[in-house]
């Protein structure tokens, strides 16, 4: 791996997180389709499964595992894949950033498909026909 491009890909990566940071409600806006009316029960029980589905936080134990994990393997990559013996230590503190980075987005991805998963679940418990 040479560490002289990763800056261009960490900075993709952070703005990633920072963009899913932002989109805190990302996941519990989703309306899903149901197959039958859509009145006002349909739009109060969408209400409170929304809210039930922003209780499951985008940065939660399992992201902080995911980016915790991804910077210890980020960091030994960074240091074993120094190529020319001398700034290991820098190419280390590259490689965990780079790890910590993409794997706080991957946990929040998959926090989010939970919300979604959620509203969906919530809403068929609620007598709705969701069909996606």
């Amino acid at each position: 791996m040479n560490f002289g491009t990763l800056f261009p890909r960490l900075s993709v990566t952070a703005v990633l997180v920072v963009s899913l940071t932002a989109c805190g409600q990302t996941g519990s806006n989703y309306r899903p389709i149901v197959d039958g009316p859509m009145g006002y029960t349909y739009e109060k029980d969408l209400g409170d499964c929304k809210a039930l589905a922003e209780q499951r936080r985008l940065f939660n134990d399992e992201t902080k595992m995911a980016a915790l994990a991804g910077a210890a393997i980020g960091g030994v990559l960074g240091a074993v894949e120094n190529d020319d013996g001398k700034n290991a230590a820098g190419n280390a503190v590259a490689g965990a950033l780079a790890g910590g980075a993409i794997g706080a987005g991957g946990g929040a991805l998959n926090a989010h498909g939970e919300r979604k998963q959620i509203v969906m679940n919530c809403m068929r418990g609620r007598g709705h026909r969701v069909v996606g």
